[in-house]
């Protein structure tokens, strides 16, 4: 899921991107901020689209996701929780 992030950042916001990684109170989140221009939204792709897929991917797998914007920089974040091993 974090190179479905990155990967939007190449191919949409083409700037420079940070990812970061928190581990803290039984969850990770993974961040990936950039500077470009624009605001990602969920796709639906048809069957034969090559692209489109990576939210849904990001939506589908996390256990949240969203978008926070500020000081002309937008941050993608998800979160899973962390599960006790055996």
């Amino acid at each position: 899921m974090a190179t479905e992030l990155a990967t939007n950042c190449v191919q949409h916001a083409r700037t420079p991107f940070k990812l970061t990684i928190h581990d803290k109170q039984g969850q990770v989140r993974i961040e990936v901020r950039d500077t470009g221009q624009g605001r990602p939204l969920p796709r639906s792709p048809t069957p034969i689209e090559p692209t489109g897929r990576g939210l849904r991917i990001v939506e589908a797998m996390s256990d949240s996701w969203g978008i926070d914007d500020s000081s002309g920089a937008k941050t993608v974040w998800f979160t899973v929780l962390q599960h006790a091993r055996a």
